[in-house]
Formats: C-alpha cells, structure tokens, sequence
C-alpha cells in the first residue's frame, strides 16, 4: 500500500511507558512521545520523549494511563513541550486543568464510545451474524448458587464489561467459581456471560483498520495468550496478553478468508456508527477446524506494534499510520491500495512479571539488538529490517529500572522475523530457552 501524507505533521504518542509508542517515528518526522518514563536509549531512529519522571513531580506507586494525563504537572508539562501537537489519546479521558487552546494543544482519541467492547453488547448484536460460541447469561449474585458445571466439564465466564482478557476465566471447578466471583466482585454492574469452552481450541486474530477509502484487513495473528512461560496464572485476572506470531507458513492460512469477511462484517458496523481507525478482531479455531469469533477491540491493539516493525514500505498495510490519519481527520491518499500477498514473517514476545504483588525493577536488559544465544552486548539497534532472515532478537526495555510495576505487569518486548511457536501453538524450545535466559536475567524487588 502507497500512500500520500504529509510527514510533517506535529503528532505524539502517549502512554506511562514509552517503548510501545516509538512505531509512528518512520511515518513522521516530528513525532514524539509523551510519557512517564523515558526511554534507555538515544538515537535518530528514536522520537524524542518528554517525561514527566525527568522533572520533579508527585506521582508515586504504580503509575496508570489516566493518573498520568489527568496529573497537572503532567499538563503543565505537555503545554510547555509540545504546543501545536496532537496527542493519541481519547479527550473524553481528560480533565482539563489548564488551558490547552491557548498552546494548541489537541487530543486524538477514538471516535466512538467503544461499546462494541462491551461482551454482551457484541453478543447480542452479531449472534445471528457471526459465529459465536453458545452463551446465557447469568447475575452474579446467583453465579454461586446455580451449577454451571451441569452440562460441561468446563465453561468460560466473562464480565460483559471486561477487556483485553481481563476477566475472562475458565471454570473447572468450585475453587475456580469461588476466585471467579470474588474478582467480579468488585465490579458489581453488569451481566457476566457464561460461554461454552472449546476444547483444544487455538487462537487466532485479525486486525483491521476503518478508513474513509475503505476496511482494510492485515495478515492472520497467531495469539500468544496466558502462556505460562511469559505469565503466572496465579495472576489471570490480569493481562493475559503475551504475544503473537505472523507466518505466511501459519497452518489456518485456508481460513483466512472465512476469517476476513467476519472481520469486514465488524468493520462496517463499526464504520456506520461514526468510528474511525484501528481495531482488532480475536478468533478460535477448534480442532475441527471451525471457525469462532469471540470479541472486537476498537483500538490499537496489542500486535499493533509488530505489524508496524514489520510493514515494509509500499507492500503491507501501515496500520498505525492510518489510524493516525483517520483520527486527525488529516488529508492523505491512497495512490495505491495493492499489498503483498504474502506477509512478512516475525513475532512479539511480551515476558510478564510472575510476582503477584507489586514490584520494583532491579536489574532488567537493555534495549538493543541481541544474538538468540546470548544476552550479553546488545547492537545499538532499535528497529528490525522486516526482510532479514537471521532472526536477531530485538528488545525494548518496557519497564525501567526503578519503575514499579503492576502484578503480572509487562517487563519486556521482543520481536523477531523468525517463528517461536511451533504448529501445535506452544513456544519452540529455542524460544523457551531464550525466555527463561531473560527471566534469569531480571530482578524484582517485593
């Protein structure tokens, strides 16, 4: 895909932690990142951060997204440093403690409610559309007293309200019911969905993006999801998110189109209700080979950045960028909507801390390019060259030394052009190797 735009445009990206944000860097020329933290590198292929944590300030603990923006010396901060730029985040996320007309400053969110995100919502729209696994819903506050198990060994529950995986948990038994309920607890509003578990089910994912010229849809997305090398079950009402592989070699590759065409279904839905941008569709594929849709994310989504490491110019879909275009209302075109059939092959590892209470980062890797056998001198690189076959591992130092993380919280990225998971879905021994070499290299204060 070819297209028009101007890449000087004053855009940044915002996030507590930075790494995942640097994607937009080769699409702009004045892209920067607003963030807690900074970076553990310097370079011109890198944006520039402004970082709350390299001045003073009050914010302590864990440092979330909406803490951040809504933070005054953080406003103060962003007024100072970035006047005349527009910030990926959503305005409806924000008070306004200070005056951001006056410096121009402008936020970039997305351009619906998300409600789409909402399980039961989703369900009741698609299931006569989709193919959707079974569902009922119950009350949780006769979840305990009915018995869910009658007519299964297992079953999925879901807050309807719940994202990202969190909150979604499989019951096997009573242990599992009981830590189930006292999680949904806390959030007493809603419905929660009882589904049928599909056995041996393995997950797959598409991304998509809504675009004034059109639905784009990307390559099929291998999901790495609560893998218990990256992820401690202990902590499953957390993210559960660890990863994902794109292959041209990916043995689902015949369903792909089955696959699209529900993905389109989605994105026209989520196209006539005004919304604009990226957005994610997650699928399970049983061992029969039917195909379920399970959920939509209306945001960037967690292979976002994989996709824009990979997107070579001119031959794959630039997600990120689009996003950005559509949600700024920018002028572009599409000269060319052509891309290459077959997609470029990588993946994204994501190690989460294993602890299950707040931690402190002791010691951690640094960003660079490293050997698969090795973790030691890192090559001053922070990018991969999307055609390269020798499969260096690249990794960004998500959380810094010092940061207090979240349990289970995200520790590091990884990416590489080649494959970490074999055809059954479970992590090469290679790759095993190599995520238990990272871990040994990690300290974590309690």
């Amino acid at each position: 895909m070819k297209i028009k735009y101007d890449k000087n445009l004053n855009v940044a990206g915002f996030d507590v932690f930075p790494w995942l944000r640097v994607g937009p860097k080769k699409w702009f020329n004045n892209y920067k990142i607003a963030s807690f933290y900074e970076l553990d590198a310097k370079d011109s292929d890198l944006p520039d951060v402004v970082a709350l944590n390299s001045y003073s300030h009050h914010l302590r603990g864990v440092i979330k997204q909406r803490e951040l923006i809504n933070n005054i010396e953080f406003q103060e901060l962003l007024a100072t440093n970035l006047s005349d730029y527009s910030i990926l985040y959503s305005p409806s996320k924000i008070k306004s403690l200070i005056n951001f007309e006056a410096v121009n400053l402008k936020f970039l969110g997305a351009s619906s409610n998300g409600s789409l995100e909402n399980k039961l919502i989703f369900r009741n729209k698609f299931k006569d559309r989709l193919p959707i696994p079974k569902f009922k819903l119950i009350d949780l506050n006769v979840l305990q007293s009915i018995n869910i198990l009658k007519d299964a060994d297992s079953v999925v529950l879901q807050h309807e309200t719940s994202k990202a995986g969190k909150g979604t948990v499989i019951i096997r038994d009573e242990e599992d019911l009981k830590k189930a309920v006292n999680i949904f607890k806390k959030d007493p509003e809603g419905k929660i969905i009882v589904s049928e578990y599909i056995e041996g089910g393995l997950e797959r994912s598409l991304q998509g993006c809504v675009t004034r010229y059109g639905i784009f849809i990307g390559p099929l997305q291998k999901q790495i999801i609560a893998n218990q090398q990256l992820f401690n079950p202990a902590n499953q009402f957390g993210e559960k998110f660890c990863g994902a592989e794109i292959s041209p070699d990916d043995k689902f590759s015949s369903l792909y189109n089955e696959m699209s065409s529900y993905c389109k279904i989605i994105g026209q839905e989520l196209a006539s209700v005004g919304y604009k941008g990226v957005f994610g569709v997650d699928f399970l594929v049983s061992r029969e080979g039917r195909v379920y849709v399970l959920e939509t994310n209306t945001r960037l989504t967690g292979v976002t950045p994989l996709l824009s490491m990979l997107c070579r110019e001119g031959q794959d879909i630039p997600f990120y960028l689009l996003h950005i275009l559509e949600l700024g209302n920018y002028d572009y075109e599409i000269i060319d909507p052509a891309t290459n059939p077959v997609p470029p092959q990588g993946s994204i590892l994501l190690p989460h801390s294993k602890e299950t209470s707040v931690a402190t980062i002791n010691h951690s890797l640094k960003s660079g390019l490293y050997s698969l056998g090795q973790l030691s001198s890192p090559d001053l690189k922070y990018s991969l060259d999307p055609t390269s076959t020798d499969h260096s591992i690249l990794l960004h130092q998500y959380a810094p030394i010092n940061a207090k993380i979240k349990p289970g919280g995200r520790l590091l990225l990884t990416y590489t052009t080649g494959r970490v998971l074999d055809d059954n879905d479970e992590l090469t021994s290679e790759t095993t190797d190599f995520v238990n070499n990272i871990y040994s290299q990690i300290n974590l204060g309690i």
